[in-house]
């Protein structure tokens, strides 16, 4: 709670710590609906009270509560002499901020933010529709075609209006050059298919030709040409056992791993799990069809479901949501997000000194999984069915994982004439 002795010191001062005081209780009490703990409650309540006293400064006198004002004092965060025990980190200090913006529009204490679209908003809108509507791309994909699509519009018109006409096969060939000298091979692949997404829809609407989808160059990535990351077993036995399942986070952790290294999902499939997916009686789950639009029925696998049943019955706590999963620390009752189910298995591969290419986290489960099956003799189809693939070609990257069959094909190498 805000002491107001820390931020008035003249009557003028009075109405403004009352009113500060007021918000302060605004930001408990949305909190306290989310469910939050006391701890957090009172860490936030500690950063609010820094920012209040950081207003009542004479040089600050006037300032209203919104996105600028909050960034000049988090901007002021290391060179800060106010009072010994303010808090100053970062992490803290910007979470508890937002939190206090959200809770005070909600409660009309403050105008909702209110920014009008740009000619490049409507564009991107206008290119998601169709994206959803005709082409049926799934969430993740569409935040991507429509992140690069926006880059691109920035670069080409700034401000400007968004004239079509303008556009040559040339500007676009210099703009994807220039793209592909700063960013990675595979960055520039995700460019080049939004990109051409972006200008089919210009030419289904009517509003160009092909000529600037066929202007879009190719970059030369080679199918089959790297192997996929595995884990052996002994390190998918390391991070399991790297749970502690004595705690209640340790139990829903080391479920939510297991539904990777034995079934071999997505992170988004993972998060998106409901009570109703699990059929105990057959012994079965329905994955969501999140990626490829389709469910799919997989046997639920009696190390899975063990772990699943005594997170369920030790651990869960009473929620309206229907997710498996849900937050136990923070935001209590509510679904754990894709970010966290992914840093949940980021700090175990910490944990066991498990270095990952950046970004690749709980995916190498996967790969291990599809490994594990070719070894057995189960064939592709059986691994794309497995995995969730549409296409067989996508699950022919895993014919390269088995190396020990590998090596009795390949030849030996000619030694050197003597």
């Amino acid at each position: 709670m805000i002491n107001t002795k820390y931020l008035c010191c003249t009557d003028t001062q009075c109405d403004a710590s009352c009113r500060f005081y007021r918000f302060l209780k605004c930001l408990s009490s949305a909190m306290t609906k989310k469910n939050y703990q006391s701890s957090a409650i009172h860490c936030y309540s500690r950063c609010t009270e820094h920012f209040f006293r950081w207003l009542s400064f004479p040089s600050n006198t006037g300032k209203k509560i919104n996105e600028s004002t909050i960034q000049s004092f988090i901007d002021h965060l290391p060179i800060c002499t106010c009072w010994s025990r303010a808090s100053r980190s970062y992490n803290s200090v910007h979470a508890a901020l937002n939190w206090l913006l959200r809770s005070l529009r909600e409660a009309g204490e403050i105008p909702n933010k209110s920014i009008p679209m740009t000619l490049i908003d409507i564009e991107v809108e206008k290119f998601k529709t169709y994206l959803v509507q005709v082409c049926g791309l799934s969430e993740n994909t569409l935040i991507l075609r429509a992140r690069y699509l926006r880059r691109f519009l920035n670069a080409i018109y700034g401000n400007g209006i968004v004239d079509i006409e303008k556009l040559t096969p040339y500007i676009v060939l210099d703009y994807v050059s220039e793209q592909a000298r700063r960013c990675s091979r595979s960055t520039a692949k995700v460019i080049i298919i939004s990109l051409r997404s972006y200008f089919k829809f210009l030419s289904v609407t009517g509003r160009c030709n092909l000529d600037l989808y066929a202007a879009v160059p190719n970059i030369p990535q080679w199918k089959l040409s790297s192997l996929s990351m595995t884990l052996s077993d002994t390190e998918v036995k390391r991070v399991l056992s790297s749970f502690n399942r004595s705690t209640p986070v340790g139990k829903r952790d080391y479920a939510i791993a297991l539904c990777f290294s034995e079934l071999g999902l997505r992170t988004c499939e993972v998060a998106e799990l409901n009570i109703e997916s699990i059929n105990w009686s057959d012994g079965s789950i329905i994955i969501p069809g999140l990626k490829s639009r389709r469910e799919r029925i997989m046997p639920l696998i009696s190390r899975v479901g063990e772990a699943i049943a005594i997170y369920l019955q030790d651990v869960r706590v009473d929620s309206d949501s229907r997710k498996i999963f849900l937050r136990l620390r923070g935001a209590i009752g509510y679904p754990v997000s894709r970010g966290m189910v992914h840093a949940i298995i980021a700090r175990a591969f910490e944990r066991c000194s498990i270095s990952l290419p950046k970004n690749f986290g709980p995916h190498v489960f996967r790969h291990t999984l599809a490994g594990k099956m070719l070894q057995q003799g189960n064939g592709i189809k059986n691994i794309a069915d497995m995995l969730g693939h549409k296409s067989i070609e996508t699950a022919m990257i895993y014919t390269k994982i088995d190396l020990s069959m590998l090596t009795q094909v390949a030849l030996e190498w000619p030694e050197e004439n003597k």
